[in-house]
């Protein structure tokens, strides 16, 4: 088995640690500024991972060194991942507060699975297996009982 799977877990707890403490951010300072400190703490751990990167790169795995940079090689697309960290940062704690943690995970959890499969068959190329597809409408189902709220 890989010995990476446990990072999907503790991105999936960072998520929601994060999600749960910027709504309590935004409780005292309004989520205006919570985007705007995650903005300013990213750019902050990404400029030490950037020196690490450059003056320390044998602490790193290969794929975190520094390559060559060449603005020629930009393309518009570039910025839309920065785009999707802004939407998650701002999104969630406001979803939070909307409809509570469980009801914001699940569907945000259900989404990335039926999106990844999307990108799995258009993007990469892939066979989608049947197998896959019937576990994203389980979880569909899922969601859809951790969202149901008889009255």
């Amino acid at each position: 088995m890989n010995s990476f799977i446990v990072l999907p877990f503790i991105i999936g707890l960072a998520g929601v640690t994060q999600g749960i403490l910027n709504r309590q951010v935004s409780a005292s300072w309004g989520l205006t500024w919570a985007v705007a400190l995650n903005a300013l703490l990213f750019v902050v751990y990404s400029a030490i991972l950037l020196a690490l990167s450059h003056f320390a790169p044998q602490v790193l795995p290969e794929y975190l060194r520094v390559s060559t940079f060449s603005l020629e090689k930009f393309k518009w697309w570039f910025v839309l991942p920065g785009l999707c960290g802004f939407l998650l940062v701002l999104g969630i704690p406001w979803s939070i507060q909307m409809m509570g943690p469980s009801k914001t995970f699940i569907l945000f959890i259900v989404a990335q699975i039926v999106f990844s499969l999307l990108a799995e068959k258009f993007f990469f190329e892939s066979e989608v297996p049947l197998l896959k597809i019937a576990g994203a409408l389980l979880a569909m189902a899922g969601a859809a009982l951790v969202m149901w709220n008889p009255s």
